[in-house]
């Protein structure tokens, strides 16, 4: 009888030493799981800080390189007063420059726009 009862033990105990071993086995994935997080969240946060850094230096950079555009406008519109006070065609260069130039100063606003959305 004896044997019996030690083999049930024998038994039982095996099946408590399983039982533990999974829950360790969880625990440890559980353990691996918020550590993994924990760096993919300090990861996430310091790309979102750096893209944010960046939007904020091109919105500076549009900035100044709009400035620049608004500036060349006014010229294109002496040359043009000058050209017809002279009585004389303004020159072809100068209205393909002042299309670029509109063109550039409505891209670098729709640029401006779309970072100032993303900020």
């Amino acid at each position: 009888m004896k044997r019996i009862s030690l083999n049930k033990v024998m038994a039982k105990l095996a099946e408590e030493k399983t039982e533990l071993g999974q829950h360790k086995v969880e625990l440890g994935l559980i353990d691996e799981m918020a550590s993994q997080s924990k760096q993919a969240d300090k990861l996430f946060t310091q790309a979102m800080q750096s893209t944010g850094d960046r939007i904020a230096q091109s919105i500076r950079e549009l900035n100044v390189a709009g400035k620049a555009l608004v500036k060349v406008r006014p010229i294109g519109h002496r040359i043009e007063e000058a050209s017809k006070e002279l009585g004389m065609p303004v020159p072809k260069e100068v209205a393909n420059l002042q299309s670029f130039v509109d063109q550039s100063i409505r891209e670098v606003d729709a640029m401006l726009k779309e970072l100032n959305r993303l900020r």
